[in-house]
């Protein structure tokens, strides 16, 4: 892959890449072990609204990771022809790890 010569972009799948891997550990050590329905979503004024299982939150991180690996091939497909548009992609990645980093702390605390 061509992408990988520039610092800047190994830098920001760098920040991404650790941003997946302690959501996955938040995945494992935390809420793998709750044995009952998980939160997913809850409001002030309606209370508890969303119930899900140990699959849907790996799901999730599934899903953000596999959105995660896309962005990074159109990065690189797109590398040559719009370079701004390709760092904009990779910098998308650091935003879903980070989404995804909040997303697993918040089902964390609060299941």
């Amino acid at each position: 892959m061509k992408i990988f010569t520039q610092r800047k972009i190994i830098i920001l799948l760098a920040v991404a890449g650790f941003f997946f891997v302690v959501s996955l550990g938040i995945l494992l050590l935390n809420i793998a072990r709750v044995s009952g329905p998980l939160i997913l979503h809850f409001d002030a004024f309606h209370g508890i609204d969303l119930f899900g299982s140990v699959g849907n939150i790996a799901g999730m991180w599934i899903m953000a990771f596999a959105m995660a690996i896309i962005n990074l091939f159109l990065a690189d497909l797109l590398y040559f022809r719009e370079r701004v548009l390709s760092y904009a992609i990779v910098g998308m990645n650091v935003l879903i790890s980070v989404f995804l980093f909040i997303l697993m702390a918040v089902i964390a605390s609060v299941n």
